[in-house]
C-alpha cells in the first residue's frame, strides 16, 4: 500500500546503490551478481581484511567482521550437517537462509559491505550449534582441550578487537566519519548568518539534514527553523544553506567541512 501510494520510495535507495542498471542486459545483471556474491563470501574479509570501504562507519578500517573461532566452528557445523546426509527441515532451512542472506548485498555495486551482509552472521552463528555440541559431547579430553582454546581465542581476540577500537575513538578520522564537529563548524555558523529559515539541500546519497536536527534539537533550537528542500529545488536568493552537495561557484561559502558546506544563496 504504501509502494503504490509513494512509488519509486521503497526502492530509491536501492536505484543509487546497484550496478543495475535498465541498459542491463541479462547476461550482464547475471555475471555481475555471480561475481558480487563470490565476492561477498570472501573468507579472508571476514576472518582477516574486513570491509574494503574506506568510510564504512559501523566498524574499523582493516578489522577483522567475526571473529575467527565462531567462522571456524561455523564452517565445522556446516561440514557435521552436511555429513548428515539430508540435513532435516531445520538445518536445510538454516543453510538455505544462509545462502540467501549474501544475496540483497550482491545486488549492490560495493563488495563486502558488511551493513549490506547484517544477516550474515545470524545464520554463521546457529551453524555454530553442532560444532559446539560436538565438542561437548563425551569426557574426551581432545575435545575439552579444543573447546579451552575456542573459548581463549575469542576472548584474545575479543580484547584486541576492544583496545583497537578505544584506541581509535578519538583518531581525527574517527571523530571526521561521526561529523563530531558539525555544530562547530557547521550549524553554528548557518544559525550565525542572520537570516531565517536555514535550508538543507542534501546528494542523495549523502542525507546531512538528519545531522541540523538532531544538533539543532541539542541545542533546544526548534527544527522549524529548518527547511528542507527537494534534491531538484533551489534555496531562494540570499537564504543560508547546509548542503551536502556540490556547493554553486556564485554562492558565497561562510563555512565548510567535508561533506558539508554553508554558504548564502546567490542573487
Amino acid at each position: 500500500v504504501f509502494g503504490l501510494r509513494h512509488p519509486g520510495a521503497l526502492t530509491a535507495r536501492f536505484s543509487l546503490i546497484t550496478y543495475l542498471t535498465p541498459q542491463s542486459t541479462i547476461a550482464d545483471a547475471a555475471l555481475g551478481f555471480l561475481r558480487h556474491y563470490a565476492a561477498n563470501v570472501n573468507p579472508w574479509r571476514l576472518v582477516v581484511a574486513g570491509d574494503p570501504n574506506y568510510d564504512q562507519m559501523a566498524h574499523l578500517l582493516g578489522a577483522e567482521l567475526m571473529l575467527a573461532a565462531t567462522a571456524l566452528l561455523s564452517a565445522v557445523g556446516a561440514w557435521i550437517v552436511l555429513r548428515r546426509g539430508r540435513p532435516g527441515v531445520w538445518w536445510g532451512f538454516v543453510l538455505y537462509g544462509l545462502a540467501v542472506s549474501i544475496v540483497p548485498a550482491s545486488l549492490t555495486d560495493e563488495p563486502f559491505h558488511m551493513l549490506h551482509l547484517a544477516p550474515v552472521p545470524v545464520f554463521l552463528i546457529v551453524l555454530t550449534m553442532p560444532a559446539l555440541g560436538w565438542l561437548c559431547d563425551g569426557t574426551a579430553r581432545r575435545r575439552r582441550a579444543l573447546l579451552i582454546v575456542f573459548a581463549a581465542a575469542t576472548l584474545a581476540q575479543g580484547a584486541s578487537f576492544q583496545w583497537r577500537y578505544a584506541a581509535s575513538a578519538t583518531s581525527t578520522r574517527r571523530l571526521h566519519l561521526f561529523d563530531a564537529a558539525y555544530e562547530r563548524d557547521i550549524l553554528t555558523p548557518a544559525l550565525n548568518a542572520g537570516s531565517r529559515p536555514v535550508y538543507l539541500s542534501d546528494a542523495p546519497a549523502i542525507p546531512g539534514y538528519i545531522q541540523a536536527y538532531w544538533h539543532a534539537t541539542l541545542q533546544g533550537v526548534p527544527v522549524s527553523t529548518f527547511v528542507r528542500l527537494r534534491v531538484e529545488t533551489e534555496p531562494p536568493p540570499g537564504a543560508p544553506v547546509i548542503t551536502t552537495k556540490d556547493a554553486c561557484a556564485r554562492c558565497r561559502v561562510v563555512a565548510q567541512n567535508p561533506p558539508y558546506t554553508v554558504y548564502i544563496a546567490s542573487p
